[in-house]
């Protein structure tokens, strides 16, 4: 057996025998030699906690000390109970404790003239220089090309002028419909003609010259403030604002998973007064758990901000904001997500989801409450509900900013749903990447609650305000079911 693994499993003997709650406090200044259970003695890192992961106690509290920050992914591998759950929070006075998912690389040679390299070894979403978000390689850098013909796997572009070749290997951002976006690996480029390896979701475009661009691939990185990560050797290439030697700046990579993660049926967890920023893929992910509570935490700047998959969840006085995709992606039963701002999340085609998404908060499940939230600026939607949730009190505006064809609230496949005393308002309805030589059905922007059109029973719509919007206020969509 490894000294580790030795050490790991002293550390949960350790924890087993003494089998009553105790308080935990992790500080920048701290010692992982420690005993951790003193403001005077506490833990120094992330990994501290994650070697007892799997011996916590229901009632062991494990809190961060303000003002502080650590970088890494937080794992809640026990349960706690009703009466005594786990927590993870905070103490002492200043700033939330914040919960970093982004590693800083170092370590930067010369690739070839300004595009430098440096060795990260894990995958990468999102790079920051100077805590500044910079772009994925892309082509064009800016703006869209435009489809001239497409149907099935291929889309033609009078476009491209680039060599049979240039782009295999890369992904397509395509604008498909008013209200998707997909993502399509790029498997073959002959002339001006792409061929994808799976059909867009709108796969008969035909001439309706709906906005692209094509990203991450080494040769597509012509720019300042541009990089790519390539898997295969683990090397981040970048070209650094200004043209600098990246080591002169401060280069932060995306690389930790979540910010915290609830292992599969855990249950009982209290998450509070945490602050969770630039994971790959969400500030808390649970994964299978129930009875878990986040409350008052700010969730910022990773692809969701809450991604949950579970029963009894409670979803309170939080602030997402500035996620790429989905705000909160609650695939839920009998959860609460109530009293929290979401704010300007989904904003920006080809970041968030790869086909259906951009969503303030979506509610898949039975029995959930979406209650007194406020929503500002959406990329899509700012609510989407189904089966019989609840959704009610909330305040939205600034929605549909990217995408259009959509509403303030949005359901489908539903059965006793209720949407009630609601204000919505000031909804935009993005037309970015939208075709130019097409009229009608296209650009009908920003409803205000919008009847989905597969199936919706026993649906309540009442006392909702819908006011300042281009498109219709409540919008019946041509259901194949609507009864009651």
């Amino acid at each position: 057996m490894r000294i580790r693994d030795l050490l790991l499993l002293a550390s949960g003997l350790l924890l087993a025998a003494r089998g009553s709650a105790t308080v935990y406090y992790i500080a920048p200044n701290g010692n992982d030699a420690n005993n951790g259970t003193s403001q005077s003695t506490p833990w120094k890192t992330i990994d501290k906690v994650n070697q007892v992961t799997f011996q916590m106690q229901p009632g062991d509290q494990f809190l961060f000390q303000r003002g502080g920050e650590w970088r890494g992914r937080i794992i809640l591998g026990s349960s706690g109970t009703a009466a005594s759950p786990i927590v993870l929070g905070a103490y002492g006075t200043g700033a939330a404790p914040i919960i970093n998912g982004s590693r800083i690389i170092t370590g930067w040679t010369v690739h070839s003239g300004n595009i430098y390299k440096a060795y990260v070894g894990e995958m990468v979403e999102q790079v920051y220089v100077n805590d500044a978000r910079i772009e994925l390689a892309r082509w064009p850098n800016t703006g869209y090309a435009r489809n001239t013909q497409a149907s099935g796997t291929t889309l033609q572009s009078n476009s491209i002028t680039q060599a049979s070749g240039f782009f295999t290997g890369a992904r397509a951002v395509v604008r498909v419909t008013a209200s998707s976006v997909d993502t399509l690996r790029i498997t073959g480029h002959s002339g001006t003609t792409l061929t994808f390896g799976s059909t867009p979701s709108n796969s008969n475009m035909g001439n309706q010259d709906w906005g692209f661009y094509i990203e991450n691939k080494l040769n597509l990185l012509d720019a300042p403030g541009e990089w790519f990560y390539e898997s295969s050797s683990g090397q981040l290439y970048l070209w650094a604002p200004g043209g600098v030697n990246p080591s002169t700046l401060t280069v932060e990579a995306s690389t930790f998973w979540a910010g915290v993660e609830c292992y599969w049926q855990r249950q009982y967890l209290t998450i509070q007064d945490l602050h969770f920023r630039k994971s790959r893929n969400a500030g808390v992910r649970q994964d299978g758990a129930n009875y878990v509570t986040v409350n008052n935490c700010i969730l910022e700047r990773s692809f969701h901000g809450i991604r949950s998959y579970g029963t009894y969840d409670v979803y309170t006085n939080n602030i997402i904001r500035r996620t790429y995709a989905t705000g909160a992606l609650i695939i839920d039963n009998n959860t609460l997500f109530a009293n929290n701002q979401v704010t300007n999340v989904a904003t920006r085609i080809g970041l968030g989801e790869h086909s259906w998404g951009y969503f303030g908060v979506r509610s898949i499940g039975a029995g959930n409450i979406i209650r007194a939230n406020r929503l500002d600026s959406v990329g899509y939607t700012a609510i989407e509900a189904n089966s019989n949730a609840l959704v009610e009190k909330n305040v939205i505006t600034r929605y549909n900013f990217c995408l259009n064809d959509g509403g303030g609230i949005n359901f489908d496949n539903s059965n006793g749903i209720i949407i009630q005393d609601n204000l919505i308002r000031d909804a935009i309805g993005g037309l970015d990447a939208s075709p130019t030589n097409v009229s009608g059905p296209n650009l009908h922007v920003a409803m205000g609650i919008y009847f989905g059109n597969t199936s919706n029973v026993s649906a309540t719509v009442q006392r909702n305000t819908i006011m300042n919007l281009p498109g219709t206020g409540i919008n019946v969509d041509h259901n194949m079911n609507s009864t009651n």
